[in-house]
């Protein structure tokens, strides 16, 4: 699967092992325009890391220069928030960024 970030499509992989240097749930390789997430883990801590490593590919996109602990801060901050209001983020976020008033993209 790609996901956009900027103009720039990351290939999006489930995998076994992301890391044979250390343990890592994920990471996002910029050179190579990979994220990588271990397929092991439950449904929910596969989501907030997804969100983890889309916060740096943002990061490296926009020139943040975020810290790890920001990064942190933010994945956990974001995934409750669409955890906790799941029934109002299609509403409030994505059919808004999606369509003009007339309903086209």
């Amino acid at each position: 699967m790609k996901i956009k970030v900027g103009h720039i499509d990351y290939d999006y992989r489930e995998v076994e092992c992301v890391s044979k240097e250390e343990l890592r749930r994920g990471e996002v390789n910029f050179l190579k325009r990979v994220i990588k997430i271990d397929y092991t883990m439950d449904k929910e801590t596969k989501a907030e890391t997804t969100l983890h490593e889309l916060i740096h590919a943002i990061d490296d996109f926009m020139s943040i220069e975020l810290e790890e602990e920001q990064v942190k801060q933010l994945g956990c901050g974001l995934s409750m928030l669409f955890k906790d209001n799941e029934d109002k983020m299609k509403e409030l976020f994505l059919d808004r960024l999606t369509t003009n008033d007339k309903g086209y993209k």
